[in-house]
C-alpha cells in the first residue's frame, strides 16, 4: 500500500487509546511551561521529545493532523527554534538540566 506522496509508503497509526496505555510523555508537561508554552503546546513537544511523528501526536491527544502541525509552528516560534530535534532538545535541557546549567 503506498501513500499519496510520490508512491511513499502509507503510515499506520497505532489507535489513541493503545498509545496512551503503551507510554506516557517522558517529560513533565507542567515543567515546560516554564518555556512559555501553553499546555497543549506544551504537550505536543512532550510527545515530540519522544519521537512522535505528527500523525501519531494527532492520536494520542485526539486532534486533527493540521492542529498538530499548527501548535508546532507556534512551539518552533515561541522557542526560536527551527528544528523537532532543537525543540525536543531544548525541552530536555529545561526538564534535566545538567549540573553545567548551575541549576
Amino acid at each position: 500500500m503506498t501513500g499519496p506522496v510520490n508512491g511513499a509508503p502509507a503510515v499506520k497509526v497505532r489507535n489513541r487509546s493503545a498509545l496512551l496505555q503503551d507510554e506516557a510523555p517522558p517529560l513533565n508537561v507542567e515543567a515546560l511551561s516554564a518555556l512559555g508554552l501553553s499546555r497543549r503546546e506544551s504537550e505536543v513537544l512532550a510527545w515530540v521529545a519522544q519521537g512522535k511523528t505528527n500523525s501519531e501526536i494527532a492520536a494520542a491527544l485526539g486532534i486533527n493532523l493540521g492542529t498538530v502541525k499548527k501548535h508546532l509552528v507556534h512551539i518552533f516560534h515561541k522557542l526560536r527554534v527551527e528544528t523537532r530535534t532543537a525543540a525536543a532538545a531544548l525541552a530536555y535541557r529545561t526538564h534535566f538540566p545538567s549540573p553545567e546549567d548551575g541549576r
